[in-house]
């Protein structure tokens, strides 16, 4: 029992040490000195601090710019940006048509007239070409011979 007693006061001095040499240094005599009240050597740069990283406790009221200050060459319209999809084939039975759209990663989605895919509306599908709402905007995409 008093070896297990040892061994830990052992391991308690040895965590203590590496505490005290991380807080402190290597210098015993300037630890004891500071714990004397003698704070006249205490390095800022040990403690983390630094001058150029913002405090995370100073409120910093955010810069806002109104309308007219913005240039004019930017443009007040959200740009069209076309859905990621290329029409890889139509089918045609009858009063039944389905267009085969393929996305960029290679999957197949099979659509009709009036459905929705995403924010796409398909509006009409023909035997070479689907018109299709987008954004607001009335688009078309042409089958690939």
């Amino acid at each position: 029992m008093w070896v297990l007693g040892v061994c830990l006061i052992g391991v308690w001095g040895s965590i203590g040490y590496q505490v005290v040499n991380a807080v402190y240094g290597d210098d015993e005599p300037e630890m004891n000195s500071e714990l004397a009240g003698n704070n006249s050597n205490i390095s800022t740069e040990r403690e983390g601090y630094r001058d150029d990283v913002r405090d995370p406790f100073q409120y910093f009221k955010p810069i806002t710019t109104d309308a007219k200050s913005r240039p004019s060459h930017i443009p007040s319209q959200t740009l069209f940006v076309p859905p990621p999809y290329t029409l890889t084939g139509v089918v045609i039975d009858g009063s039944k048509k389905t267009a085969l759209l393929e996305e960029s990663d290679g999957s197949v989605s099979f659509v009709r007239e009036g459905d929705s895919l995403g924010a796409i509306r398909i509006l009409r599908i023909d035997a070479k070409q689907v018109t299709y709402s987008y954004m607001n905007q009335k688009k078309i995409w042409i089958l690939a011979e």
